[in-house]
């Protein structure tokens, strides 16, 4: 939807649609994405159901752009620099903290997606939107330039950046999707940050004090090998023995 006019009133309008979209978020997580009308939503939102289709023209719509504002906000955690003082190890466990943390803020939106799927509701408009995938492989290629930007060629092993991004993407979403089904405990994701960090890492035989909290573990047991600029020590990375 395009809108004209000068900066402040597409500040307004961007606001009223995060509005929304929040208000969204909360009459879906409580009673489910089939049964929540566009009237519900604008009685959540404060708003008439006619100033609403000003905004969005269906329900579907505003899942779309939920799900477009997550992978934004995901992909901003990708591109955060990490502390430029810090060797590969700690950047890479502060990523995948900060992922988990988001995921846990996000939890109500994560299983509205669910809801969604669930109802195996598509309509027209849906299929006209870009892939799901492609947004999948956009995600995926940030990753792989996070690991370019940080990490150098013994770091990552000598494998493709892009290799990694998948297999990394691929472990994420797994914790995700087992920790949604599970109920969704406060902090049951992020308290798998030392396992995941530690399985990308080292491996199945990886040492790590799996007690530490988030981010603040530290890797032992592992021969020091050198990082971005020199500047601290790391291990062999993501599991795999340099050849």
């Amino acid at each position: 939807m395009t809108y004209t006019g000068d900066g402040r009133r597409q500040r307004v309008v961007a606001r009223t649609r995060a509005e929304i979209l929040h208000a969204a978020a909360r009459a879906f997580s409580r009673t489910g994405y089939r049964s929540v009308t566009m009237r519900a939503i604008a009685d959540e939102a404060g708003y008439t159901a006619a100033s609403l289709y000003t905004y969005f023209r269906s329900k579907e719509e505003i899942v779309t752009a939920l799900r477009k504002l997550v992978r934004e906000e995901f992909e901003a955690v990708i591109d955060e620099p990490p502390p430029s003082h810090l060797g590969f190890p700690d950047r890479f466990e502060l990523l995948v903290c900060h992922l988990l943390e988001h995921a846990e803020r996000r939890s109500d939106w994560f299983l509205l997606f669910l809801s969604v799927l669930q109802s195996n509701q598509h309509s027209a408009e849906t299929k006209e939107l870009p892939d799901a995938l492609l947004a999948v492989e956009q995600t995926r290629s940030r990753v792989a330039r996070w690991f370019e930007e940080h990490g150098n060629a013994q770091d990552l092993g000598h494998h493709d950046p892009s290799d990694l991004a998948r297999f990394f993407s691929g472990v994420i979403q797994s914790f995700l999707a087992s920790w949604l089904l599970e109920g969704t405990p406060p902090g049951g994701l992020t308290r798998r940050t030392a396992v995941i960090v530690e399985l990308l890492l080292h491996g199945v035989t990886g040492l790590r004090d799996r007690n530490q909290p988030c981010g603040d573990a530290r890797i032992v047991g592992m021969d020091p090998r050198p990082s971005v600029g020199g500047e601290v020590s790391s291990p062999r990375p993501l599991g795999i023995e340099n050849e």
